[in-house]
């Protein structure tokens, strides 16, 4: 046990704004950063004054949750609630890190009760959003979309959670030693065991087809070569470029030589052509400022030329803006009824004086229309809010685009890139991200780097990808999305992802999961350890890697939710605790 802290009441109130900041989804904070327990650990080790611990501890416990994905609006457990109260409990309590990972357990699941009243509640301020565009005050809905939902999100989450810090705390303190070494061990052999959920439900995403066997491969290299987890991250990624490359499927096909063209002052021409004129045009409609598609080779010279030039009433700014207003304010009004509808609105409001100056009615009806239900991955669906406005834009210039048509592509497309974001990012690309990173955080006795790094790579993937996909479906429109579902290459890379992070996955299990048998049989005056004398011989890891394969089949085969299998390991961490069937090492 380490020695216990203190903790004041404006550590507590600190620790509650941290919740309020963390499940507000604020700008730059929340969804990606101070949601991971690793992140918000940290950050509650720092007021606490042990920041290098907090984020141990919290990493310890995003383990667990490194798999979890939020989809559609639901909430499997409140993993930022779990890891700030989970930190602070063990950093004022003193407890080992695999005692605060069984604590933290029905702290996630309690917090939510929390997401499900603000989910409720927030469906109330989209009817005043709706009360705001009828009366053409556009201006006002950026408060129903972050001011007023804030405000009560505030409410509910910094004093519960500054009260739950502090008293428990102090509660925890001095009911701890009461416990006995049977209760203590059968927590230690849970928090052993809660990181096989967080690598099962990863393996749901990515352990599939002929990637399954590189899951094992990566497990075996752990267990016999002893690959430290950033070179094991590295060597998976080669190992699946080269798988790849045999196959005969390229990763990345470069484009062919340009050929030579002989009017070439023409094509400088066009070049000039792509800067905004200042009357509404940009040739190519290109507003990024990139090459529009197939300009590298003859045949895209072709398919530019035949394209004829798109007018465009939206200036660069105001486009950067809308982009800016969609990434950062994605779900301040998550709700129940439209989910993410509203935000979709307040995306258009910069917009309007560029589209219907003079014309409130036409405003109004779109405005209506964009704040109808909507609900989509942030990253990748934002190609479908640039389609949004491109078609708007063009109804706005030639009529001729219907409602409909916006509001079945919208439809249309949505729940598939939805899919493939939360596939992608939340399956594949946090978890791996995560893995290095709280690596990195318990190396060399513990820092705080592995957070540190963390966040600024998710912001900046985050925000890069969301503005090269929002500029993507502005530039196509409805064209844009056919695109992106239909290119080969991002079938290939998500080969070579899934072949990474099983191979990931595969080392985590040796490096994570850390249980044991415990059993041995005395012959005479002979000890025989089934786990020295038995599994270890047979393979090292054994133990966890029944259990991760276990905890998968029941996930994915026999359909049992993440709280059956806590309850699970639970049980047999109780059961261990006294029979000694497993222990924690």
């Amino acid at each position: 046990m380490r020695s216990m802290v203190n903790i004041t009441f404006l550590q507590a109130i600190l620790c509650g704004i941290l919740y309020w900041l963390a499940i507000g989804n604020l700008p730059f904070v929340g969804l990606w950063t101070l949601q991971k327990p690793l992140v918000c650990g940290a950050l509650v080790g720092l007021i606490l004054g042990h920041p290098v611990e907090g984020a141990v501890i919290g990493g310890s416990i995003n383990l667990m949750y490194i798999g979890f994905v939020s989809a559609g609006g639901s909430m499997p457990s409140d993993i930022s609630l779990a890891g700030i109260v989970g930190t602070a409990y063990a950093i004022t309590s003193g407890v080992s890190t695999k005692t605060a990972l069984a604590l933290s357990v029905p702290i996630g699941l309690l917090g939510v009760v929390v997401w499900t009243a603000r989910m409720t509640v927030d469906g109330f301020f989209v009817h005043m959003a709706d009360a705001y565009i009828e009366k053409e005050e556009y201006h006002k809905i950026w408060r129903a979309n972050v001011l007023y939902p804030q405000i009560f999100c505030a409410a509910i989450t910094i004093l519960p959670c500054s009260l739950s810090v502090y008293y428990g705390s102090i509660f925890l303190s001095s009911k701890l030693a009461l416990l006995d070494g049977a209760i203590l061990s059968s927590f230690q052999v849970v928090g052993s065991l809660l990181p096989c959920l967080g690598i099962a439900i990863t393996l749901t995403y990515i352990f599939e087809g002929e990637a399954r066997i590189f899951f094992f491969l990566g497990f075996l290299l752990a267990s016999y070569c002893n690959l430290p987890l950033h070179m094991m991250g590295v060597f998976s990624l080669i190992i699946g470029i080269i798988y790849m490359q045999m196959k005969g499927e390229e990763i990345a096909r470069p484009d062919e030589e340009e050929e030579e063209d002989e009017d070439g002052e023409e094509e400088d021409e066009n070049e000039d052509d792509e800067e905004y004129d200042g009357a509404g045009e940009y040739a190519g409609g290109d507003p990024g400022g990139e090459k529009t598609a197939g300009s590298g080779d003859k045949s895209g010279r072709m398919e530019s030329a035949a394209r004829p030039k798109v007018c465009h009433l939206i200036p660069r700014k105001a486009l950067w803006r809308a982009w800016l207003i969609w990434e950062t304010f994605p779900q301040t009004c998550y709700n129940y009824e439209r989910m993410m509808g509203q935000e979709m609105a307040h995306m258009f409001v910069p917009l309007l004086k560029y589209l219907y100056k003079d014309q409130p009615q036409k405003a109004k009806e779109l405005m209506k229309r964009e704040i109808t239900f909507y609900n989509t991955h942030v990253e990748f669906g934002a190609c479908v809010s640039g389609m949004a406005i491109a078609l708007e834009e063009q109804k706005a210039i030639q009529g001729q685009v219907s409602d409909v048509l916006i509001k079945n592509l919208k439809t249309s497309f949505m729940g598939s890139l939805a899919g493939m974001g939360d596939t992608i990012w939340q399956g594949i690309f946090i978890p791996v991200l995560l893995v290095f990173c709280i690596d990195l955080t318990n190396s060399n006795g513990g820092n705080v780097w592995g957070a540190v790094i963390y966040s600024i790579l998710v912001i900046l993937a985050a925000y890069t990808l969301s503005y090269y996909n929002f500029m993507f479906g502005y530039r196509f429109g409805g064209e844009s999305i056919v695109r992106l579902l239909e290119n080969g290459k991002l079938k290939r890379l998500l080969s070579v992802a899934s072949i990474t992070g099983c191979m990931v996955m595969g080392a985590l299990v040796v490096k994570y999961v850390n249980c044991a048998c415990g059993l041995s049989l005395t012959f005479s005056e002979n000890t025989f350890q089934l786990q020295e004398e038995l599994f270890d011989k047979i393979c090292p890891n054994l133990i966890p890697l029944a259990m991760v394969m276990l905890i998968y089949y029941l996930i994915k085969k026999r359909a049992w939710s993440s709280k059956k299998v806590i309850v699970l390991c639970f049980l047999l961490g109780l059961l261990s605790g006294y029979t000694g069937i497993l222990t924690a090492i």
